[in-house]
């Protein structure tokens, strides 16, 4: 994954800007603790709101912008961000995801076999416009986006090949 710090920077930033679970697995405070200024008694459910933490402009500028070279050192004048997606998309303390080194490995390997054998392009619609991707999603728990249309195409005959012989085993 070092050897591509882009594709890593694009699933790092992948985790940051689509959030699949608007909140965390809930917490119970087992003792009092303070936020802000306000007491939170024990006994209390706490419900980390991921989708806010991964829109905050005092951590991200321009928050709703897919930016992945905001990953990579000297990649925007900010600078790298202090808090990295994989902190808390994963949920926290003793209910992370286990999965967790599991999945992004998965995402890594997902995007640049992509990435390497695909060029992913708008689909243009009859005026020759291209048309943009949607951004419409399902209501439910899980974040889930409706569909979309775009051109994906082999960037190559063996490119094409590789894949036919990796699916003929399905």
């Amino acid at each position: 994954m070092d050897s591509l710090p882009y594709v890593r920077a694009i699933c790092t930033e992948v985790l940051r800007w689509e959030t699949i679970l608007p909140f965390a697995v809930p917490h119970l405070l087992t003792e009092e603790d303070e936020y802000k200024g306000y007491c939170i008694p024990s006994g209390t459910w706490i419900f980390p709101n991921i989708w806010a933490i991964s829109r905050n402009s005092d951590i991200y500028p321009d928050p709703l912008a897919f930016k992945p070279e905001r990953w990579i050192p000297g990649g925007t004048k900010e600078g790298v961000p202090s808090l990295r997606p994989q902190e808390y998309v994963f949920g926290f303390g003793r209910r992370v995801c286990p999965g967790q080194d599991w999945a992004e490995h998965i995402i890594f390997l997902a995007v640049a076999s992509l990435l390497a054998t695909f060029n992913i392009e708008p689909e243009v619609g009859p005026d020759g416009s291209q048309i943009p991707p949607n951004d419409h999603y399902l209501q439910s728990g899980a974040r889930t986006l409706r569909g979309s249309r775009c051109r994906i195409t082999p960037r190559s005959d063996r490119a094409a090949s590789l894949v036919r012989q990796a699916f003929s085993s399905l």
